[in-house]
């Protein structure tokens, strides 16, 4: 569901170079089919995925997740997004400000949008406030302020 091949394919045909984290049964066929500047690392610890982010170009995202965490990572970062425009990337990617979206899931849309994308158009101090959003604190706060509005809510409908 990451759709990782989609990236290779693009990647190999685009002649730039893809750094793909990550372990997975599809693996083997995703490096049979990557060019030369595509470079698996396997499994990363924490620190290594964080120093990948910061020094990136920009996150290839061609999965569609509820959320995912990963682009909201990179957009920490300060690092620009290039993804699926679908589910979760929707809500953390901003089009032309914190990143690019491509809608179909195809490496022939992905390259397209590679094409498209100009690093020097994005500020990485918006990608780190647009991030931000989805901090725990500002989670906790929209939550509580939630539950507060509803709590009233519903007393004034047991009042009535």
């Amino acid at each position: 569901y990451k759709r990782i091949d989609i990236a290779v394919e693009a990647f190999r045909e685009l002649d730039l170079p893809l750094v793909v984290a990550g372990d997975g049964p599809q693996l083997p066929h995703l490096k049979k089919m990557a060019g030369p500047k595509t470079d698996f690392l396997g499994l990363i610890g924490e620190d290594h995925k964080i120093e990948l982010l910061s020094k990136c170009r920009a996150l290839v995202f061609p999965g569609r997740e509820d959320f995912g965490i990963v682009p909201v990572e990179a957009l920490a970062s300060g690092r620009p997004v290039i993804a699926f425009g679908a589910g979760g990337a929707t809500e953390s990617v901003i089009e032309g400000k914190t990143g690019t979206f491509f809608f179909e899931q195809s490496p022939a849309a992905l390259f397209k949008a590679v094409e498209r994308f100009k690093e020097d158009g994005f500020d990485s101090r918006v990608a780190v406030e647009s991030a931000r959003r989805f901090d725990e604190k500002v989670f906790k706060e929209k939550f509580s302020r939630w539950v507060s509005e509803k709590t009233t809510e519903f007393k004034k409908g047991l009042e009535e």
